[in-house]
Order: C-alpha cells, then sequence, then structure tokens
C-alpha cells in the first residue's frame, strides 16, 4: 500500500488530535509549542497510554507525562554512568591484579566462547585505533603493544562493551568482582545488560516511564522482591539502588526519584510498582488513574 498521507501543518495538527483523539486542552498555543519542538510521533506515544487505559485525555496531562519521562531518563543517564565507571575499574582492577597482568584481557583462556571473545577484541581494536583521546594517542606512540593494557582498554569501551567482557568472562572471576557489590554473579551479569538497555532507551529520547524491557534481572533474594512475568523500571531501580548504596552510600538516587514523581504526580503502578512497595518516599503516591 502506498503511502498518500499528506503533511500537516500545526494548526491542522490541533485539529486532527481534537477531532481524531478527543484531546482537550485550555491553551491551543502550549499544544503548537509542543507540537512543533516535540514532534507528534513523540508525544503520540504519551497519549497512547491515556487512550489505552481508556482514561479521558487532557493535553496539559500529557505533557506532565512527557516531561516527567525527560527527567526521569536523565536521572537514570547520571547514576547509571556510576555504575558503568565502576564497573570498568574493578574488572581492570580485579584482573590484572590477580593475574599479575597487564594485558589480561589478550588471555583468551579466561573467558568462556571464544566467539564472542574475538568479536569483543575486534571490537576493543576498532575502538583504539579509531580514538582521538590523548591517552590513547599517548599508548600509540610510545609503546609497542597493538592494544594498551587493561586499565586503559576499559575507558575504550561503551557499556555494551564492558558488559559483554564481563559475561564472557570465566564463572569464577565473575563471582570475586561480583563480591565488590555484595551481589550474586547471575544478578551482576543480568543487572549490566538490563541498564545498557535503559541507557540506549534514555540516549535516543524513547519513552521509558511504563517501557517493557526485554532484559530480565536476577533480582538478589535479599530485596525480597518476587521475579515479575513483566520487567519494568521499579525492577531495575531498586536493583540499581542497591548496586549504588555499595560505590556511594550516600547517593540520591532514589531520593530524585521520588521527588520528580511525586512532583508530577505520576501514578506508579505503570512503572511496574507493585502495591506493597517498601520504599520510602513514596508512601503517598498516586498508584493508577
Amino acid at each position: 500500500m502506498k503511502f498518500i498521507k499528506p503533511p500537516l501543518n500545526l494548526q491542522q495538527q490541533v485539529n486532527h488530535i481534537k477531532v481524531n483523539y478527543n484531546i482537550k486542552c485550555k491553551d491551543e498555543n502550549l499544544i503548537k509549542k509542543y507540537l512543533l519542538h516535540c514532534n507528534y510521533y513523540k508525544l503520540r506515544g504519551y497519549w497512547l497510554f491515556f487512550e489505552e487505559i481508556k482514561k479521558e485525555i487532557y493535553f496539559e496531562e500529557v505533557i506532565n507525562l512527557y516531561e516527567f519521562d525527560k527527567k526521569l531518563r536523565m536521572l537514570f543517564i547520571d547514576y547509571i554512568e556510576i555504575i558503568e565507571t565502576s564497573i570498568k575499574s574493578i574488572f581492570a582492577y580485579h584482573l590484572t591484579t590477580k593475574y599479575n597482568n597487564p594485558h589480561i584481557h589478550l588471555n583468551r583462556e579466561i573467558f568462556f566462547n571464544e566467539k564472542y571473545y574475538f568479536q569483543s577484541i575486534k571490537q576493543l581494536k576498532d575502538n583504539f585505533n579509531s580514538s582521538k583521546e590523548i591517552f590513547a594517542y599517548h599508548f600509540k606512540t610510545k609503546y609497542d603493544e597493538k592494544l594498551p593494557p587493561l586499565w586503559v582498554s576499559v575507558e575504550l569501551m561503551t557499556l555494551g562493551e564492558i558488559s559483554k567482557w564481563f559475561n564472557n568472562l570465566n564463572l569464577y572471576d565473575q563471582k570475586e568482582i561480583s563480591k565488590y557489590y555484595n551481589f550474586p554473579a547471575p544478578s551482576l551479569r543480568t543487572l549490566l545488560i538490563n541498564i545498557t538497555e535503559i541507557r540506549n532507551i534514555s540516549a535516543h529520547h524513547s519513552r521509558l516511564w511504563n517501557k517493557r524491557l526485554t532484559q530480565a534481572i536476577s533480582i538478589p533474594k535479599r530485596l525480597k522482591i518476587q521475579t515479575p512475568k513483566v520487567f519494568k523500571i521499579y525492577h531495575s531501580l531498586i536493583t540499581i539502588n542497591e548496586l549504588l548504596k555499595i560505590i556511594d552510600n550516600k547517593n540520591s538516587f532514589l531520593d530524585k526519584f521520588c521527588q520528580i514523581t511525586l512532583q508530577h504526580n505520576i501514578p506508579i503502578k505503570y512503572m511496574g510498582f507493585p502495591k506493597n512497595h517498601n520504599i520510602k518516599g513514596l508512601e503517598n503516591a498516586k498508584y493508577e488513574y
């Protein structure tokens, strides 16, 4: 079928929204502003939520949800960076000191899957060869090795790449690294993949707040959270917070989440929260529409 829909100017888009989706608004200029700067189809994902729960739609509520989601993505990006920096540092520290080898990552024997290992090595070489970082230039001009030591190499890896390196590491070293965080190895493995997904969603400015995440987390038993059929950000939130307590026990990740949730009066059910959650600061939060 050929696409024949014509483009619509702002006023036509406003009329289309009102007629076809029965969206109410006190200020048409507000609709036009957001349609111009945020794109019709980005906003469509937010009012679609209200359609799905069969709730009367006000454009102001759509914008409130959009603005909350924007703050939520920024919050996750900020604190995922802390975890990324930590896991890179500990990965390099543990392996190089344990094996007394700055280039231990070139030892294929400590990794599970040969195919995945050589894919990771190739990606690391590509990153190193194309890097414009001063530390990479310094190593290239001073040393003979084709790759720098692990404590330099980790700085050339993305979060997704360090996650793959960790997941392909032998189980014994996975467990030893996980002990730094007081986490079971399966929990750290799955969390790294999960936060990579969240970071990618956030970096591409996609809808996060009620997203069904594809990567489940093996939640540590001490958190006493039942493994759900559908993973949403509640489960990531709780597990990330537990990890952050080890890295920085004065972090304000959870406090900031509570603050923006209450500020925008967001119902927490749609983020995966159970009714019997025990998060301090959200005792009086709206649960559902």
